[in-house]
């Protein structure tokens, strides 16, 4: 088990930790004795919490710089896992103070503050661009190093498209092979070809997939060579059924190698590729990023593609936002709903809720009606059950759930619950303890 605030493991873990780490330091006793905080680095399960214990039993005192500056990273790596690059100095500060924090000792902002200017000093921080941020020095690097590198694409000299409007003509006026773009669709093929770095970007039912399908028959007519990638397999494996050529998890493509903990493809060793197209890029974070940029050489185009109003990626950064929002990058933005299903009022309601507005949606009040609607199958892909309480919001989806097993509907075909967060009344863990005796009785 985890803490959300300093990312360490629940007693039991640490005790075992704790035996773990102590064999270790008796191993190497010099080498850890002198610095036990580098058991978090070098021994797996060893959080900051267990080596922080084994430094006090070796007489490290609370408010000793080492014990301080390893506090000061430790908060760092647990605002990575919450997706941050950086912390703003007064959010450093109270993190640090808390998670340094112990019966007899509190740490005093004074002394906090003069551990991240020795950090600084140190380069284990960095200040950022932006006043009053701080980062881990690495991470910093990172950071500015794919900016320099999407400056160096945006640099390059655009492209004509007359050969992609000719080729566009010829074969729209074909029967067999008509295209039917829209302008809108045209011209975001357009922007991809003129531009060495661009971004896709729209929401579901745009066409972005069907953009894709056309921009990669282009490509392979012109004989170039194209990697197709997504940060998941699902999404690879969507993309290949659309363009029909192999695509690629971003972490094969780059050829992951776990014993060296690095990737075969990077500055070294680039790729042999003329153009790179990521699909649902917002899942994609800095570090990841800067792999790919890395391992692309100089010749190299790419597209970005994505809807920039799903959730960001797990790891640190928001890079598709940044990417936008700097308006630095050329970038094609769908509005108009293209997909065959276009009365899906799932995407509708999505759109209106982007736009600040009040989905219509088909609204139930009695259990029996959207029972008897899943039932017939004649409820809407989108619709609501209002309750006036979380409690009754719980209560309500037990007994949905117990009706529609009562209707022999298969429920791990026909219901999958979702909830915005673990804890509460309607959260993950109490609406599992709640469903499992009606999926597992």
């Amino acid at each position: 088990m985890w803490s959300a605030v300093s990312g360490q493991r629940s007693d039991r873990g640490v005790a075992i930790g704790q035996v773990e780490a102590r064999n270790r330091v008796s191993e190497c006793s010099t080498r850890y004795q002198s610095d036990p905080y580098r058991l978090i680095d070098e021994v797996d399960g060893v959080g900051f919490k267990t080596a922080d214990a084994i430094a006090r039993s070796l007489g490290i005192e609370p408010d000793s710089e080492s014990r301080y500056l390893q506090g000061l990273v430790q908060v760092f790596k647990d605002a990575q896992s919450q997706g941050h690059c950086f912390l703003p100095e007064t959010e450093l500060i109270n993190r640090a103070v808390l998670l340094l924090e112990l019966p007899q000792h509190t740490p005093s902002i004074s002394a906090v503050q003069e551990a991240i200017a020795k950090g600084k000093q140190n380069q284990t921080l960095a200040a950022g661009l932006l006043s009053g941020s701080i980062y881990l020095r690495g991470v910093y690097r990172i950071e500015l190093r794919v900016a320099l590198q999407t400056i160096g694409f945006l640099g390059q000299p655009t492209q004509l498209t007359e050969d992609l409007e000719e080729w566009l003509l010829r074969y729209e006026s074909a029967a067999e092979r008509s295209y039917n773009l829209s302008e809108e669709q045209s011209q975001a093929l357009f922007m991809a070809e003129r531009h060495a770095f661009s971004i896709l970007t729209g929401g579901p039912g745009r066409g972005k997939t069907y953009i894709l399908k056309i921009l990669v028959q282009w490509l392979k007519f012109k004989g170039l060579k194209v990697a197709l990638a997504a940060p998941t397999g699902k999404a690879a494996s969507r993309m290949k059924n659309a363009t029909s050529i192999e695509a690629y998890t971003i972490h094969r493509l780059l050829q992951w190698e776990g014993a060296g903990q690095s990737f075969r493809y990077n500055d070294k060793n680039p790729l042999d590729i003329d153009w790179l197209i990521v699909d649902e890029f917002s899942m994609v974070d800095i570090f990841l990023f800067n792999s790919l940029l890395k391992a692309l050489p100089a010749r190299a185009k790419v597209l970005l593609v994505g809807d920039s109003d799903q959730l960001p990626s797990v790891g640190p950064g928001m890079v598709p936002r940044d990417l936008l929002i700097s308006e630095m990058v050329p970038t094609t933005r769908l509005q108009t709903i293209y997909r065959q299903q276009k009365n899906s009022d799932i995407i509708y309601a999505a759109d209106a809720v982007n736009k600040g507005k009040i989905p219509k949606l088909q609204k139930f009040k009695q259990l029996n009606n959207v029972v008897a609607a899943c039932v017939e199958n004649e409820y809407a892909d989108c619709a609501m059950w209002e309750t006036p309480t979380p409690e009754a919001t719980a209560q309500a989806i037990i007994e949905l759930t117990a009706a529609m097993k009562a209707e022999n509907l298969d429920l791990t075909k026909s219901l999958m619950v979702l909830a915005p967060q673990k804890k509460g009344v309607c959260g993950v863990r109490n609406l599992n303890i709640l469903l499992q005796p009606i999926f597992n009785p």
